[in-house]
């Protein structure tokens, strides 16, 4: 009879728990800290949307205004990259207002402070990330370089932004399409004397 009554309690309580808001406690899942060491500048490429290589702007408030100098992978733009405070529990890129720093950027639409492992700090020609071996500045771009094969350089004003020549391009064309249009005239003409219907 007991163990009855402790049953029916014991189904009582789960059904409470289950169908009452606030009737159980939840609790916040817990995420542990798990970064997997970067043997090579590489190995982060396929994961990245955006690698830029740029200099701190700005650290304030937890989160970080980046200057880009160049990207390595995604398209280029010359306004500053904001970085959103990381809300994870692992440890961040110590990084610097005036740093100069190479920097992966796994989701474009919403970039985050990078972590310790997403980030080499840029001094003297000299590439450091913390918990891997110290590299060239320059080994580390043509590693990333040789995957993505691209190097863009975002231009300063819009004076250097792509444009057209009109002098050297399309003058000329213009030239030879009227001279091509003139010339069909031409043949026309000579065409419907020899056959006039």
């Amino acid at each position: 009879m007991r163990s009855r009554r402790l049953r029916l309690l014991a189904l009582v309580a789960f059904l409470t728990a289950a169908l009452v808001p606030g009737a159980a406690v939840f609790v916040r899942p817990a995420y542990a800290c798990s970064l997997y060491q970067v043997e090579s500048p590489g190995q982060l490429v396929p994961d990245s949307e955006v690698i830029v290589i740029g200099r701190v702007v700005s650290t304030a408030g937890g989160s970080l205004v980046l200057r880009p100098e160049a990207f390595l992978k995604g398209p280029a733009s010359a306004e500053d990259i904001a970085l959103a405070p990381n809300r994870t529990d692992c440890p961040t890129a110590a990084l610097n207002d005036g740093d100069r720093a190479l920097i992966y950027i796994a989701d474009a639409a919403k970039p985050a402070f990078p972590l310790i492992t997403e980030a080499y700090l840029l001094v003297d020609g000299h590439a450091t990330m913390t918990g891997a071996k110290a590299r060239s500045e320059s080994e580390v771009v043509a590693e990333i370089r040789g995957l993505t094969g691209q190097y863009a350089v975002p231009a300063a004003t819009a004076a250097e932004g792509a444009g057209i020549d009109w002098g050297s391009t399309i003058i000329p064309l213009g030239i030879a399409l009227a001279i091509i249009f003139g010339i069909g005239l031409i043949l026309m003409r000579v065409w419907h004397r020899i056959d006039p219907s």
